[in-house]
């Protein structure tokens, strides 16, 4: 099965070798990253697939607006 990926204009997505780069932009990008990092996940699960969140990063870039909670591997 192949890793899911975001289709709206807002979001992008890289992959190279092991590593995936998603991001997000414009009104509700906290919520479209979150959904995104959940589908990720969920597939990751489904084809057995670990993913370590002590190796995973998230950059958050805004203007004025407090900071969201996104959360990988925390359920």
């Amino acid at each position: 099965a192949n890793i899911p990926t975001p289709r709206d204009r807002k979001s992008i997505f890289q992959t190279y070798v092991d590593d995936v780069l998603v991001g997000t932009h414009g009104r509700g990008a906290d919520r479209r990253l979150q959904n995104h990092l959940n589908n990720i996940k969920a597939w990751a699960l489904d084809s057995n697939i670990g993913i370590n969140p002590l190796k995973s990063q998230a950059i958050a870039l805004k203007r004025k607006t407090p900071l969201p909670n996104i959360r990988w591997g925390q359920d």
